[in-house]
């Protein structure tokens, strides 16, 4: 096991198109995973060591315009199902549909599998109390708190001092 380097990384906002090169963006020794936005800007990436078994999940097409990347990740003992998202931090009536859309994305990709599932990216939803599960009087919070209530979520990563490598 390589500390070092962790086995999974998620990226958002990373404004890839077609004609960048893999290789500019990922080591040589990750496997690289990403779903563009459809217009400028945004976009998620995944990328994995390359000393892990690892297979893309594809999206469903009624989910192609929720910014998510999803992948199985294989190694000798476990099997983990990994997603990265991103949503604009806006709270107009298109954005909640946006919100209500995702949310049946995440779980339709966790009720697909029997593996732990690790949901990471950006949500913006900064008001959200990780310590005490709370959220503000907000649609958007309320929705999102409750499907992390109803899926069993944890949330491990409560600030910068906090971020360390996950060990598989």
């Amino acid at each position: 096991m390589n500390a070092k380097k962790p086995i999974t990384v998620g990226l958002c906002e990373t404004h890839l198109w077609s004609e960048i090169s893999d290789s500019i963006v990922c080591p040589s020794d990750y496997h690289i995973f990403y779903k563009n936005r459809n217009k400028y800007g945004g976009g998620v990436v995944v990328l994995v060591r390359n000393d892990y078994v690892v297979s893309e999940v594809n999206i469903p097409q009624e989910y192609k315009d929720v910014e998510v990347c999803c992948i199985d990740l294989k190694s000798r003992d476990n099997n983990v199902r990994v997603l990265a998202y991103y949503r604009l931090p806006y709270y107009t009536a298109t954005d909640e549909q946006y919100l209500d859309l995702s949310l049946q994305c995440f779980s339709c990709f966790i009720s697909r599998t029997s593996s732990p599932v690790i949901l990471m990216g950006d949500f913006n939803l900064p008001g959200v109390d990780w310590v005490h599960y709370s959220v503000p009087a907000n649609p958007f919070y309320e929705k999102f708190i409750q499907f992390v209530y109803e899926n069993g979520l944890l949330q491990f990563v409560s600030g910068l001092q906090d971020w360390k490598i996950l060990l598989i």
